[in-house]
């Protein structure tokens, strides 16, 4: 990518401006998932764009969903969250803390 932007500016890669690999940041993705499997995928005229269309929604359903999810936090029920979260959204999968090391506090 850097190379066809340098190009596109009318410059060479590496003769007029070095690229250096600097690897990814804090908090940096290598891979980010744009498009889930079941959304509407539409060709345009143009080979690399594509529009989505996904379904609708209801919104009564959705606030309902939404007041549930608030009940859930005010109870500080996280599994209960995650839960809903995946009834919501079937995509979702809730990353698994139970292996994780938290920092202590000195």
């Amino acid at each position: 990518m850097a190379r066809d932007l340098i190009r596109r500016s009318g410059f060479k890669p590496d003769v007029d401006i070095e690229i250096k690999f600097t690897g990814l940041r804090p908090g940096e993705k290598l891979h980010e998932e744009l498009i889930t499997e079941g959304e509407g995928i539409v060709r345009t005229p143009y080979d690399k764009i594509f529009v989505l269309k996904g379904d609708a929604c209801d919104l009564n359903w959705l606030h309902g969903k939404i007041e549930e999810l608030v009940k859930l936090a005010h109870e500080q029920d996280a599994p209960g969250i995650k839960s809903k979260l995946k009834e919501i959204i079937p995509e979702y999968q809730p990353f698994d803390m139970t292996n994780c090391v938290l920092p202590q506090n000195p």
